[in-house]
C-alpha cells in the first residue's frame, strides 16, 4: 500500500539533485548525483552511516554538478558518474559491493514499518 510520507528523506550536500539508482546487486545500496560534483553512496545495512553517506566520490575534479551515474550490472565493483566532459570510473569498496544477508527482507520491513528509521537503527 502506498504511503502518503515518504519512508526515508536523505539531503547529502544541500545542492540540487540529479540522479538517484539503486545498485542492481545491492538490494540496500543506492547513490545520488549532486550538484556539487559529488556522488553520495548510501548503504541502508549500516545503521551508522543511516543518515550520512557511507561513501562520496568526487565526479567532478572542477566542481561540475554530477548529472549522470550508472552501476555496473555485471561487475559489482564498477561504477561510472558523469560531470561537466568527463566520466569517472571508479572500483568500489568491497563493503558497498558484497551484499550483506537478507538486504531485500530488511528493506520490505522498513517499508511496512510506522517507524522506517527506527526499524533500520535495530539492525
Amino acid at each position: 500500500m502506498l504511503k502518503k510520507q515518504p519512508l526515508l528523506v536523505l539531503q547529502p550536500s544541500g545542492r540540487p539533485l540529479f540522479g538517484v539508482q539503486w545498485s542492481p546487486q545491492r538490494a540496500a545500496l543506492f547513490a545520488a548525483a549532486a550538484g556539487d560534483g559529488g556522488v553520495y553512496f548510501y548503504d541502508l545495512c549500516q545503521p551508522q552511516a543511516l543518515l550520512s553517506p557511507a561513501l562520496r566520490l568526487d565526479a567532478s575534479a572542477a566542481g561540475a554538478p554530477a548529472r549522470a551515474l550508472a552501476f555496473n550490472a555485471r561487475l559489482p565493483e564498477v561504477f561510472a558518474a558523469a560531470a561537466g566532459d568527463a566520466v569517472r570510473v571508479w572500483r568500489l569498496p568491497e563493503l558497498l559491493r558484497t551484499p550483506g544477508l537478507s538486504e531485500a527482507s530488511l528493506l520490505r520491513r522498513v517499508a511496512d514499518a510506522d517507524d522506517p528509521v527506527g526499524e533500520l537503527r535495530r539492525r
